[in-house]
């Protein structure tokens, strides 16, 4: 039989602006039901620490055929073993003096291929060019996004958003706190 380990599973656009109402304490009950252990969110944004004999991306299809069965909703989800997290965290390119409000995570279900890579590179530099201090940099399956004057205020962030690159972002404090909750779960 499979070893438990700690899943970290992070919805897109969940209780944002009234949209895609996911009360936390109920999704908890069905996920628990449907295999997962010790289920716990944090916010109300869709972000979950539990554990699960299953690899992360199978926890994310699970987590997601679950909402839509039990609340109709259509969540895309993605996951992250604890390690994948605590790796997303050490690589983080953070900028001298940065503000933790300031930095944020894209986490992609899988990979980058190089024409997006190229695309986001293409982005960071026209945003550049208007003279934005804002910066992106893609690495494997993360994109890492910095945005001084905030992340509501963002050209390059707006941009991203509509590369249809997919995803869900989460910003240092957020990325920070899932990994403490997961710690010691391995």
């Amino acid at each position: 039989m499979a070893v438990e380990h700690a899943v970290i599973v992070l919805m897109r656009a969940v209780n944002v602006g009234g949209n895609n109402k996911l009360p936390m304490a109920r999704l908890r009950e069905v996920i628990s039901a449907a295999g997962l252990t010790d289920v716990r969110t944090y916010i109300q944004s869709g972000n979950v620490v539990c554990r699960s004999r299953w690899k992360p991306a199978k926890v994310a299809e699970l987590v997601t055929s679950v909402i839509e069965t039990e609340f109709g909703l259509q969540v895309p989800a993605v996951a992250l073993s604890h390690s994948e997290l605590a790796q997303a965290i050490a690589q983080w390119p953070v900028p001298h003096g940065a503000l933790p409000k300031t930095l944020h995570c894209i986490v992609l279900e899988k990979s980058l291929n190089s024409q997006q890579v190229a695309l986001i590179e293409a982005q960071v530099g026209a945003s550049q060019s208007t003279g934005s201090e804002d910066f992106a940099e893609a690495i494997d399956r993360f994109i890492y996004l910095y945005t001084p004057d905030g992340i509501g205020n963002s050209k390059l962030a707006r941009q991203l958003s509509t590369a249809k690159i997919g995803g869900t972002a989460r910003n240092w404090n957020t990325a920070n706190t899932l990994l403490e909750m997961a710690s010691g779960r391995e």
